[in-house]
């Protein structure tokens, strides 16, 4: 439809709302290149997330995890496969935010007939902790926060000449200061 175009109600079978209008706008515009379906798996995959974070979202994540879905699944019917060289630390630092982005994987491969690896779930569970900030000053910065924590950890590592228990309570309190 188009501006003005009358709606029959009966047949609208799906309302999103966004409150901030320049997200409404971006979503928008990505409405126009992306196919339906895709934009369909982004909203199951972020609705998952809500449930298993139990956080609220920044709605700029609709935005975000659409395009992403969009260019991950463009890339893969090329042949092109991103690696994450932080992707094993996005797993250990994040592991909620990173299992939500191994089943967004699962779900993306069966709907779309590709062949995402783990490196894509990386990459969503970013998207996901980015979106845990209600701050938009704040978003984009979890990649960055990641390379530091990493750094840190080297540091303490090589310091004491040790290795960490990343199972233990002390290592999630650790990582978890680090993080704030």
């Amino acid at each position: 439809k188009k501006t003005g175009d009358s709606v029959e109600i009966s047949k609208v079978e799906k309302t999103l709302f966004l409150k901030n209008k320049e997200v409404m706008n971006k979503f928008t515009d990505l409405v126009i290149d992306v196919p339906m379906d895709q934009i369909e798996i982004a909203e199951r995959i972020i609705n998952l997330a809500k449930m298993k974070l139990g956080k609220r979202l920044n709605e700029i994540v609709y935005v975000n995890l659409t395009d992403h879905i969009h260019m991950a699944v463009k890339r893969a019917r090329d042949g092109i496969f991103l690696s994450n060289p932080l992707k094993w630390d996005i797993a250990r630092f994040y592991p909620d935010e990173f299992s939500v982005g191994s089943k967004a994987v699962e779900v993306i491969n069966e709907s779309q007939k590709v062949n995402l690896a783990d490196d894509e779930a990386a990459f969503i569970a970013i998207h996901f902790v980015n979106a845990e900030s209600e701050d938009n000053s704040e978003q984009n910065q979890a990649y960055e926060i990641t390379k530091i924590i990493k750094e840190c950890e080297d540091i303490v590592k090589d310091y004491f000449h040790t290795e960490f228990d990343e199972q233990s309570l002390n290592y999630y309190r650790f990582i978890t200061h680090l993080k704030f």
